[in-house]
């Protein structure tokens, strides 16, 4: 990530008189994106060494901004739309984690959409003590018996995704034990041909 967003830099200092408007714009959104990245990672790293999220790990999180930021990091992606509703202004959660998940939603969505344009709607709101979370596709939806299986580590339900690469079966599995960590729970409810539709839980942080 540091290489990548040095290098961004190298070209917009030596090549900027050869670069159009629009090739800046793109090289200022691979170096935001992989600082974003970097940043994730070290604080994934971070969070890998702890089975217990902490109140200290709650921040509160702007969803406009979170809009914003999720756009700008998928928006070279093949016709890709990107759209949270909510009542909401902010949602107090870790950040990271939060991200990371709906990042491995809306990857896999990407991934295997068999549509000109994919299209995810995300609706966020709240209850007492937890906060709903429902993340909707209009890929090509996953098979029945596969809807059973996609959160064990390792499985895949489709052999290969529409690019021709086949998937590790981690991502969702990691997105399962992440929102477990955070005393939630993760569902999903999918049709052929139609799209499919996570709903979680994130747990609210408990007031001292």
């Amino acid at each position: 990530m540091a290489n990548i967003s040095g290098l961004t830099d190298f070209l917009i200092e030596n090549y900027n008189d050869n670069i159009d408007e629009e090739g800046i714009e793109i090289i200022q959104l691979i170096k935001s994106s992989s600082l974003k990245l970097r940043e994730m990672i070290e604080s994934l790293l971070l969070y890998s060494k702890s089975n217990k999220l902490s109140h200290e790990n709650y921040t509160k999180v702007s969803i406009s901004k979170l809009e914003k930021e999720l756009v700008d990091l998928f928006s070279f992606n093949y016709n890709c739309s990107i759209v949270i509703q909510s009542e909401l202004q902010f949602v107090e959660t870790n950040k990271t984690a939060f991200e990371q998940i709906l990042i491995n939603l809306i990857s896999n969505a990407i991934k295997y959409s068999d549509k000109e344009q994919t299209n995810i709607n995300i609706f966020i709101s709240e209850e007492v003590d937890y906060y709903k979370i429902t993340v909707s596709d209009n890929g090509a939806g996953i098979e029945k018996e596969h809807q059973e299986v996609i959160f064990e580590i390792f499985e895949v339900a489709i052999d290969k995704d529409r690019f021709g690469e086949k998937g590790h079966g981690i991502g969702l599995a990691t997105v399962k034990k992440i929102i477990d960590n955070m005393g939630g729970h993760i569902t999903v409810n999918s049709e052929i041909g139609l799209g499919t539709t996570f709903d979680f839980t994130l747990a609210k942080a408990k007031k001292k």
